[in-house]
């Protein structure tokens, strides 16, 4: 079977998922999605970055530094990230 999706759109699924899932008031450093969701931590940079980008994330930066949904969870379409990569 065809994949209907690339390995960059699934695993910014997976990380999206990931956010949400950890959601919390504290940004989700890169290393912890990386290593629940078994991304690469270099490919996982480059989509965070397009992610952020595209408004799904925000950054912030510092130690305590890292990610959070820009939106809530329910606000995100799966068909947008797809549409999106």
């Amino acid at each position: 079977m065809a994949n209907l999706i690339s390995q960059k759109c699934y695993y910014a699924i997976k990380a999206l998922f990931d956010l949400a899932r950890y959601e919390s008031d504290s940004p989700i450093k890169i290393g912890q999605i990386a290593e629940r969701q078994a991304i690469p931590i270099r490919f996982l940079e480059a989509i965070l970055r397009q992610l952020r980008q595209a408004g799904f994330v925000e950054s912030r930066r510092g130690s305590d530094g890292g990610y959070l949904l820009a939106m809530r969870p329910m606000n995100i379409r799966l068909l947008d990230i797809i549409a999106f990569f």
